[in-house]
C-alpha cells in the first residue's frame, strides 16, 4: 500500500475496516503478518482518514482472543522500528 495514491490508501483501509468488522472468519483468515507490514506504516499516516481506518481495522482483528496478544508484540516492535525509521 506504500506506492498508492492517497485516495487508494483511503478506499483500501476503509474496506479492509469493514470487512474486519463483519465475520469473525475473515478476521482469522486476515490476520497475518504481511497484513501487519502493510497497516503499520498507514497507522501513523499524515492523512487522518487513512490514519482512523488502518487503526479501526486492528482494532477489529483484534476482537479475536487469539490475536491480541499476537497484535501487541507486533504492533509495538514494527511501530518501534517505523518510528526509528523517520527520525
Amino acid at each position: 500500500m506504500k506506492n498508492l495514491e492517497v485516495h487508494e490508501q483511503e478506499e483500501g483501509v476503509i474496506s479492509l475496516r469493514k470487512l474486519t468488522r463483519i465475520k469473525e472468519e475473515t478476521r482469522v483468515s486476515l490476520c497475518t503478518t504481511q497484513l501487519f507490514s502493510a497497516i503499520c506504516p498507514l497507522m501513523i499516516s499524515r492523512y487522518a482518514v487513512v490514519q482512523t481506518n488502518a487503526v479501526a481495522a486492528v482494532v477489529n482483528l483484534s476482537l479475536e482472543k487469539t490475536h491480541v496478544l499476537v497484535l501487541v508484540l507486533f504492533l509495538f516492535s514494527s511501530t518501534a522500528t517505523v518510528g526509528l525509521k523517520r527520525r
